[in-house]
């Protein structure tokens, strides 16, 4: 077991440490990644069987181990960290019953939250009320901040199409090319025309369409598909107003900032962890390091 130091609340301050059990399971500990250098200086990531797994547990098992807290997906009745059961869950770490929590991330401005508890604090309450209080900080700032019109994009239907029945059967009678422009041989045997009246071999268009350029003709770029939307390369631009894009929507994993009373920038509260805590006394106040997930 790690050697962890004791909360003495006869100081004026204090950190709040985080930590848990590791809890084995196969997807965490079958396997074993080991990190190498090949001769040209590049960094090699290498999966390996980790040979000390055995009965469903590894050399880690039950020790403990440094911490984070998605704030998230925090339960009150079933406390964990990253990898497994939070240690200690109900050792007071804060003897008072109200203070505040400052908060800066991910707020364009430090704020003060002022938050009471019933008798003093145990580290499954205090991970608790910073759920609850960051849920309130995003459901406030949703609720104040101002509607924008964004320029989103989307797929066209057009991506949909099944290009390979956009050809057309060629007869080998007629005026047509001598060759065929994908692999420079004489156009006999079976043949196939794009809608731009450009011939190929059938199989040299098929294998163009699904493992080459896709949508174009190899010889003049003409679509091989004429969008009735008039999309961009597959996509559409379109209006779309709202205070936060769904994340089902954006081109990026981040939030759109938002202006409402907290100014939060970048980030979903799904994506919050808390890292490190540190209380402060004699100011009654909470300090936290966060990050994303």
């Amino acid at each position: 077991m790690n050697r962890i130091q004791p909360i003495r609340t006869t100081r004026n301050s204090w950190p709040i440490s985080l930590y848990c059990y590791h809890q084995c399971s196969d997807q965490k500990c079958s396997s074993s990644i080991q990190q190498t250098t090949n001769e040209n200086g590049d960094t090699i990531i290498l999966f390996e069987q980790n040979a000390q797994y055995k009965d469903g547990k590894c050399e880690r098992n039950n020790i403990v181990y440094p911490t984070f807290i998605q704030l998230a997906t925090y339960d009150y009745a079933r406390p964990y960290g990253d990898e497994g059961p939070l240690y200690e869950p109900d050792q007071i770490v804060i003897p008072d019953n109200d203070f505040d929590i400052i908060v800066d991330f991910p707020l364009e401005h430090v704020t003060s939250i002022h938050v009471q508890s019933e008798g003093n604090c145990t580290l499954r309450k205090l991970l608790f009320l910073l759920r609850t209080t960051y849920e309130d900080i995003y459901r406030k700032e949703e609720d104040t901040a101002t509607e924008e019109t964004f320029i989103l994009s989307k797929d066209c239907s057009c991506k949909e199409i099944n290009l390979e029945r956009l050809i057309t059967e060629q007869s080998e009678e007629g005026d047509i090319d001598s060759e065929c422009s994908i692999c420079y041989s004489a156009l006999t045997g079976a043949l196939s025309k794009l809608r731009c009246s450009h011939v190929f071999h059938t199989e040299c268009l098929m294998h163009w369409i699904t493992k080459g350029d896709g949508d174009k003709c190899p010889l003049c770029r003409t679509t091989l598909y004429e969008c009735k939307e008039n999309c961009s390369d597959g996509s559409i631009s379109y209006s779309y107003t709202t205070r936060v894009i769904p994340p089902e929507l954006r081109d990026s994993p981040f939030r759109n900032r938002t202006n409402g009373i907290y100014c939060i920038y970048n980030y979903d509260y799904e994506q919050l962890i808390v890292e490190q805590i540190f209380y402060n006394r004699i100011q009654r106040k909470l300090y936290l390091e966060m990050s994303i997930y």
